[in-house]
């Protein structure tokens, strides 16, 4: 990116409830606002490259693509800057799917270590992603579920927190107090999730019609240069 171009700052406000770790909110912060970045710069790359005239707009927060006389511009020609435009925010919205994904793994991993340090809960890897599909919809990595693990024991030894092929009306009561906890933190989660995407998509736009002014004064500038050198 050209140095006077401006450049989203990871500038998000942040929680001080102190409910959920910090560093977790920090991490996703970072990479939230780094696929705004990302995305600024991709799409700079594109309207640079193309000779038919189009802008982005923020829309009802949604980010769109908006084609000047879009009658008059071959149908192959929109087609093909479409589909580019849907491949670069595609790629800005997995790479915020996937920081999202791990900021509630991470949470979930915290307040299930957190039951194990103050309530002696048995949470096993096998627990662990059960809740996890229970209360986020999916499982987790392998390796978060490893801080379960406890050395010796065998996949025999099932935890009596273990509800593999239970109905939810008979869990055990514990699992039961669980599971409202975990909901209520993926929900506070959620909530920061949704906060911190829709305050980059307004830095976005902020960043975009700057960078347009000074794209726009740069032509000026070059047209300038052509004519008083014919």
């Amino acid at each position: 990116m050209r140095d006077n171009l401006p450049v989203i700052e990871a500038s998000c406000p942040m929680p001080d409830d102190g409910l959920i770790p910090r560093e977790f909110l920090d991490e996703y912060n970072s990479r939230v606002c780094d696929a705004y970045n990302r995305l600024l710069q991709d799409l700079i790359d594109q309207i640079q490259s193309e000779s038919v005239e189009f802008d982005y707009k923020l829309d009802e927060g949604k980010i769109k693509l908006d084609i000047s006389n879009e009658d008059e511009i071959d149908e192959d020609e929109q087609k093909r800057v479409k589909n580019q435009f849907k491949v670069i925010t595609g790629r800005c919205g997995a790479r915020c799917s996937a920081a999202s994904k791990t900021l509630q793994a991470k949470v979930h991993v915290w307040h299930l270590q957190s039951r194990v340090d103050r309530y002696g809960d048995d949470i096993t890897p096998a627990v662990a992603n059960q809740l996890a599909k229970h209360v986020i919809g999916r499982g987790i990595a392998l390796a978060q579920r490893l801080v379960f693990n406890k050395p010796g024991r065998s996949a025999a030894n099932k935890s009596r927190l273990n509800i593999h092929g239970m109905e939810p009306d008979a869990f055990p009561p514990v699992i039961n107090e669980i599971i409202n906890e975990l909901y209520e933190y993926q929900g506070m989660t959620r909530g920061h999730i949704i906060a911190t995407q829709l305050f980059y998509r307004d830095q976005w736009n902020n960043a975009w019609q700057q960078t347009k002014e000074i794209l726009s004064e740069d032509i000026s500038n070059d047209d300038c240069d052509s004519c008083s050198n014919s």
